[in-house]
């Protein structure tokens, strides 16, 4: 998959208000970039209604956790 090839931003506005909850579940997903933002922030954008990511490093036990 080419990088643009699919990006939350690419979505119309609204387009996810169905969507719920969205959990990025992976190290650094809810870092902000000053170009790009955040994946947590672009999905509240599009509509979801929560979204977690994280900002440093998720060991897989915790992940776990938050995934059950």
């Amino acid at each position: 998959m080419l990088w643009g090839s699919k990006s939350i931003s690419s979505y119309e506005s609204g387009a996810l208000s169905e969507v719920r909850f969205v959990m990025f579940n992976g190290c650094s997903t809810g870092v902000y970039h000053s170009s790009f933002g955040n994946l947590v922030d672009q999905a509240i954008n599009k509509g979801v209604t929560c979204a977690v990511g994280w900002n440093n490093t998720i060991n897989i036990s915790m992940s776990d956790v938050w995934t059950r």
